[in-house]
């Protein structure tokens, strides 16, 4: 069977989640091979994973990674009063947790002693008299923390913190194409690989380019432009996707959370589709439970759901 990806026959096709499984994907194919599948899982998949808006929705959906933790959008920042740094983790719950970096100040004075300020996380109580020590060695002052003056002071840390967050404007789009070019393969079935804008966004997908030259758009997702998905407005942070036939398009719509969305020619060639029929998918991405259906009969359905509610 051939790797949609690469177009080689290969034995060992693995276990593909269109919408990958870190976002709560629970689509799977079975057309590509497990080269592709980790290369791109790389190259790709992660930047739409790993992207910070994807990775904050995670944290709150409590939504864990393969090694099974929840990530934390927030790395670290620095104390706006003090300018120390803090590191930021989450816990197995995706609860927040700060740790204040080990700081230091030396004064020298005026008879040759010398002051040193330092401050320590909580955490690290029981470590302070070792972490002393080293720091007196390393500041060359040939004493240990039992032999210097010291005032302790203990307290709680109330204070505003600086964070800054990158965001890729660019990257993320060629993993949503990815989702989109499996999504036609799965609806549009083998024909698609003769199809020639299913090749030029197979190339797009597997090149180092992230350029996009694609028929369509994929960016920030703007519920207000959207008026049918209204329809869904009870399910906001669910993946989404729907395909149909606009003249001799085939076009198809994604949404992933309610943070990206796009739309997207999957060919120009609709009349070459003999048995083409308006596809739709939802996935919830905390539960995975999908469903699948006509986009007509989707939306009549929605449309009877909604008045009786």
């Amino acid at each position: 069977m051939k790797c949609i990806m690469c177009k080689r026959d290969k034995e060992n096709l693995s276990e593909e989640h269109v919408f990958p499984d870190a976002i709560g994907g629970t689509l799977v194919l079975f057309n590509v091979c497990k080269d592709c599948n980790d290369i791109l899982g790389h190259s790709v998949d992660h930047h739409l994973t790993n992207h910070w808006l994807i990775q904050y929705q995670r944290s709150l959906l409590k939504i864990p990674g393969k090694s099974g933790t929840i990530p934390s959008p927030f790395k670290g920042g620095v104390i706006k009063k003090t300018e120390q740094k803090v590191r930021l983790t989450s816990d197995d719950e995706g609860r927040v947790k700060g740790y204040l970096m080990p700081s230091i100040k030396k004064e020298k004075n005026s008879d040759n002693t010398f002051e040193i300020e330092a401050v320590f996380d909580k955490q690290d109580k029981e470590k302070i008299p070792k972490m002393m020590d080293k720091i007196l060695k390393r500041q060359g002052l040939g004493a240990t923390y039992s032999e210097i003056d010291k005032k302790i002071i203990e307290g709680n840390l109330l204070e505003p913190i600086n964070i800054n967050i990158e965001l890729d404007q660019v990257k993320y789009k060629k993993a949503i194409m990815k989702i989109v070019y499996e999504l036609a393969h799965y609806w549009l079935g083998e024909n698609y690989f003769n199809d020639p804008i299913g090749e030029k966004i197979r190339k797009y997908i597997k090149s180092n380019d992230f350029s996009d030259d694609i028929a369509g758009s994929i960016g920030l997702f703007r519920k207000e432009e959207k008026k049918l998905l209204n329809l869904w407005e009870d399910e906001p942070l669910y993946h989404m996707a729907f395909m149909q036939k606009s003249g001799k398009n085939i076009i198809i719509y994604i949404k992933i959370f309610n943070v990206f969305d796009g739309s997207v020619i999957l060919s120009n060639n609709a009349d070459c589709y003999h048995d083409f029929e308006p596809k739709f998918i939802s996935i919830n991405p905390v539960t995975g439970i999908k469903r699948e259906s006509n986009i007509y009969e989707e939306i009549v359905r929605r449309r009877k759901k909604n008045e009786r509610d």
